[in-house]
């Protein structure tokens, strides 16, 4: 029906999106030029449960919604341009971007830190940036912090929905530590 939890079913759509904007956590997740449409539905989806305020869908901005499965209601979801005239993002823009609005980018990228142990409640307005997963993020925009997720396997990476949902659960975790309490 709504994809919504079983005990707000009866409520209409308004009164399930104060509810979420009451749950928000102070953290906001951005897609990096990602070419996947599942990929940015399915971080949209993981962005809402898992607390985040926002998401923006920064360079490519098309995806499927049927992979959010109604998740974009209970979410602001911003799509900004962002590309220069080659598609390539642009970096000034972002930087820019990230200005204007007092982020805090934190790329997920390989060769970061441990996520683990990463401090998420000490750094002001966290911007998850989640990037395209053949290019990831232009290496000029590498001079701020920087995680990934230790791997075991032979394999470079994880697919970047699921990458995105790992660290974002973790930065839900740290941040319902600093709330009162966790609206479960």
């Amino acid at each position: 029906m709504l994809n919504v939890r079983n005990n707000l079913q009866h409520l209409d759509v308004e009164e399930i999106q104060a509810i979420a904007r009451s749950r928000y956590l102070p953290f906001s997740v951005c897609t990096f030029n990602i070419e996947g449409r599942l990929n940015i539905s399915t971080i949209i989806r993981s962005a809402q449960a898992l607390g985040a305020k926002e998401v923006i869908v920064f360079g490519r901005r098309r995806f499927d919604l049927r992979g959010c499965v109604g998740t974009q209601n209970y979410i602001p979801v911003t799509k900004v341009d962002g590309l220069t005239e080659e598609g390539n993002i642009d970096c000034e823009e972002f930087r820019r971007f990230v200005s204007i609005h007092d982020y805090t980018p934190i790329y997920a990228e390989v060769g970061g830190s441990d996520y683990r142990t990463t401090n998420f409640r000490s750094i002001s307005n966290p911007l998850l940036v989640l990037g395209e997963e053949q290019q990831g993020i232009p290496e000029e925009l590498l001079t701020d912090i920087q995680v990934e997720i230790p791997m075991v396997g032979v394999t470079r990476s994880f697919n970047v929905g699921v990458a995105g949902s790992i660290i974002m659960e973790e930065i839900s975790r740290q941040l319902r530590g600093r709330k009162d309490k966790c609206n479960g």
